[in-house]
């Protein structure tokens, strides 16, 4: 058995439960799909399959599917590695005063940050903590003049 996404219990291989359905449907050909698909332990959509499958004269296990698979074959796949060498590292640029002043103007106008709690707050924290160009040029003119100060 494996847990599906919702949550609910699924066989590893449906062929125990079709082959189940197929019995219960030659043995009584008028049971509600429903019943089929409850008593099999299979979906409904795979009792109607097994009944057409059934009602035309074939095996309701398709072909290719004659075996379930072992339990353990997850265990005894061999596992690929990766030798490849990775590039480089290439050095990343800080963005520019001018590129995070325009980053701020397209998340101030996003409509899934404008219009939550949650984007109001990450707009408001950035707000508080991106230095705007003047700001910046302000800064830079201070760290020169004491760095010309302090001799370095």
């Amino acid at each position: 058995m494996r847990i599906g996404r919702d949550g609910k219990r699924r066989p590893l291989s449906s062929i125990e439960g079709r082959r189940s359905a197929g019995e219960l449907i030659k043995a009584r050909p008028h049971t509600p799909l429903r019943q089929i698909a409850k008593d099999a332990g299979i979906s409904l959509g795979t009792a109607a399959d097994v009944r057409s499958r059934v009602l035309r004269g074939e095996d309701p296990v398709p072909q290719g599917r004659t075996h379930a698979p072992p339990a353990s074959a997850a265990a005894r796949r061999p596992v690929s590695t990766v030798t490849a060498e990775l590039p480089a590292a290439r050095a990343v640029e800080p963005p520019t005063q001018l590129d995070v002043a325009a980053m701020m103007r397209i998340l101030r106008s996003d409509p899934s940050l404008r219009f939550s709690e949650g984007g109001r707050s990450l707009l408001r924290w950035l707000s508080g903590h991106v230095i705007e160009p003047r700001e910046s040029r302000i800064a830079r003119s201070w760290s020169r003049g004491w760095s010309q100060e302090s001799g370095t």
